[in-house]
């Protein structure tokens, strides 16, 4: 497929849905067969958490987004937030998540990011490595809703936070046949990220 085609992919989202809904409901599955980085991941992940200390709204609530199997709620997000949603779209994910995570979560929502309804504030929102399956105005729409409504927001200055993990091309956008999927450039994501009122 060209580039064209996979992004026409990525605005209806079905094909990237039967990919994952056919993917191990596993750690190695949701790390596409790279089990072995799943430590050092969960250790930086959790080394943001703490720079962030500083400046995050509180450690009340959390939103882990694409979550897969619900991998970052259970390695970080669980045992530092009191309650923690989990999205996903994938109907074989999510279900694993459910039978891991039943007693941890609060909510399990089953939607694609963009068709999201925010009814809460949340001091966390998490998102890594399925950033590759959203079209850019999609993603720029989901961060101006979570920046308005999806961030909580204290009398002291200090608001929610929104933690994005995502793999990056030195050059051009890298596009895959195999799951539809688009690696945006570091200024790609920088620019998104200003459109939608962020300071970066």
């Amino acid at each position: 497929m060209n580039p064209a085609e996979i992004e026409q992919v990525m605005l209806s989202g079905d094909k990237i849905i039967e990919y994952w809904d056919n993917q191990p409901a596993t750690i190695d599955g949701v790390l596409g067969g790279y089990q072995e980085i799943d430590e050092v991941d969960v250790q930086t992940s959790c080394e943001m958490l703490e720079m962030a200390r500083g400046h995050i709204s509180s450690f009340k609530s959390a939103l882990d987004c694409g979550a897969g199997i619900g991998r970052i709620t259970n390695s970080v997000l669980k045992g530092r937030f009191e309650n923690i949603d989990l999205l996903e779209q994938s109907t074989v994910q999510i279900t694993e998540a459910k039978r891991r995570l039943k007693k941890v979560v609060r909510t399990f929502v089953q939607t694609r990011l963009q068709d999201f309804t925010f009814k809460t504030t949340y001091d966390c929102i998490w998102m890594q490595w399925f950033l590759m399956y959203v079209n850019d105005q999609d993603l720029l729409e989901f961060l101006v809703k979570a920046r308005n409504l999806g961030l909580r927001k204290l009398s002291n200055r200090r608001t929610g936070c929104i933690f994005i993990k995502e793999n990056v091309s030195t050059s051009l956008p890298i596009y895959s046949d195999e799951d539809y999927s688009r690696t945006r450039t570091n200024e790609q994501f920088l620019s998104i990220f200003r459109q939608a009122g962020f300071i970066v």
